[in-house]
């Protein structure tokens, strides 16, 4: 019945007892395939394959791409191999280099202190910070460090009990040593008993840094309260006191005592006269943390200095003069009492003098003095310098040859020291053990008639 429809029909027809399509277009388009596709579930069969096709592609993309992240993954692999065994070697190469350098500061400091020079002890200190943390190299030099510092702990000269001194200075004939107690206030001493000499000077507030004018008229002293009080230095008598709106951090006269210079926690520097206790010009702002202030030797010029920048201004217009990015944690500055040399240093550099030049910028030069500075004070002669350094060793350096000439004092923690301007020596407070010590400075006193060398 079928053939009969499609003869009927006109779709096919009879050749040599074979049904063909009798229309050759619908013969290609309408052919097995076709036919294939349109029974039942063609639809669902299309699809079946149009999935084993994707996956197919799918698969063959995720095989190129996880060959890709392996060799990237391998080639990672093997760099971080070889920077690790580089690493290793670098390090295996720096360690071996510090051993071999403290084993020579080991030699040479054991050898200057056999020939008698102590500071033969300085090279021990940096054997220790140059060894490597717990080997042996670093407990040899500890030990030989510990045998060697007893015999000049006895130059000891003077020792005072006060609570968390802070600061101490002495009067400019060298009789008075006045030293700032974090409990009640400035004590003053006989300089060369220890013996309190009048009552202690209250400001109100614990007092962070004092001073004596180089005339010896008067004593500031700056206190937490951001107040700077004046004293007059031959009856104890206080005569007034100039303010800040925060802390107190330093005091400095300059080398005339006209003037004297205050320095705040806000990084604040005013310049006061000493007469008249006024302000001179504006208030200059360092721009960072400053933790020193320094007067020239007539006044002109206030220097404060503070991580990582020194800055010198001009007291009366405020014209900025000098600035240079110096050092890091502890930097400080102060000029020199001979002239307008400013003497800076700071941790981790040597230390650095810089002076205007007649008719151009200020000309800096770096002393071969490299102990990683804490804290420093200059002697006022201007020849010597007391810098702080490694192991906490406070050592005495010339400043015109940038050699050491004395290992006077140690401790576990410094404050602001002070030369005796009068004999070889030189306070410093220690809050830790609550005590003022004084010691003696193993050379010769330098002459208070040096002229100038800057």
């Amino acid at each position: 019945p079928l053939i009969n429809v499609l003869q009927l029909s006109g779709i096919a027809r009879a050749v040599d007892g074979h049904m063909r399509v009798r229309n050759r277009v619908y013969e290609h388009v309408f052919d097995a395939e076709w036919v294939l596709e349109n029974m039942p579930d063609a639809e669902l069969r299309r699809q079946r394959a149009a999935y084993r096709r994707g996956m197919l592609r799918a698969a063959g993309l995720a095989t190129a791409i996880l060959v890709v992240v392996t060799a990237l993954a391998v080639y990672a692999m093997s760099q971080t191999r070889l920077a690790r065994r580089a690493s290793l070697r670098a390090q295996a190469e720096k360690t071996q280099a510090r051993e071999t350098t403290a084993r020579s500061q080991i030699a040479q400091g054991v050898a200057m202190l056999d020939g008698g020079n102590e500071l033969g002890l300085l090279r021990l200190v940096d054997a220790m910070a140059n060894a490597p943390e717990g080997s042996e190299l670093r407990g040899s030099a500890q030990r030989l460090w510990a045998g060697w510092y007893e015999p000049y702990a006895n130059r000891v000269d003077l020792v005072i009990d006060i609570d968390s001194p802070s600061s101490v200075g002495f009067s400019a004939d060298g009789k008075v040593l006045a030293a700032a107690s974090g409990a009640d206030g400035i004590h003053l001493f006989d300089a060369v008993s220890g013996d309190p000499v009048g009552a202690v000077l209250t400001p109100g507030a614990t007092v962070n840094a004092l001073q004596f004018s180089s005339d010896g008229s008067f004593l500031v002293a700056g206190d937490g309260d951001g107040r700077v009080h004046v004293w007059d230095a031959r009856t104890w008598q206080h005569v007034d006191a100039v303010h800040h709106a925060t802390r107190i951090l330093a005091v400095a006269f300059s080398g005339d005592g006209t003037r004297f210079a205050s320095l705040s926690i806000d990084s604040v520097v005013k310049v006061w006269d000493v007469a008249t206790r006024r302000q001179v010009g504006s208030s200059h702002q360092h721009p960072w943390d400053a933790r020193s202030v320094s007067l020239s030797q007539d006044g002109g010029m206030v220097a404060a200095a503070g991580m990582p920048f020194v800055y010198v201004w001009d007291t009366k217009t405020g014209a900025e003069l000098y600035s240079h990015i110096f050092g890091g944690p502890g930097a400080q500055a102060a000029f020199s009492p001979n002239g307008p040399t400013l003497i800076s240093c700071s941790s981790g550099f040597p230390v650095e003098l810089a002076e205007p030049a007649a008719d151009g910028p200020w000309q800096a030069t770096r002393l071969p003095i490299d102990v990683d500075a804490r804290s420093f004070s200059i002697h006022p002669d201007g020849r010597w310098i007391h810098i702080v350094g490694k192991g906490n060793l406070g050592a005495v350096w010339d400043i015109d040859t940038g050699e050491a000439v004395g290992l006077p004092s140690w401790s576990d923690r410094f404050g602001r020291s002070a030369f005796d301007p009068l004999r070889p020596r030189i306070a410093a407070p220690l809050p830790r053990d609550n005590r003022v010590f004084v010691w003696r400075i193993p050379v010769a006193q330098p002459s208070r008639r040096r002229p100038p060398t800057r």
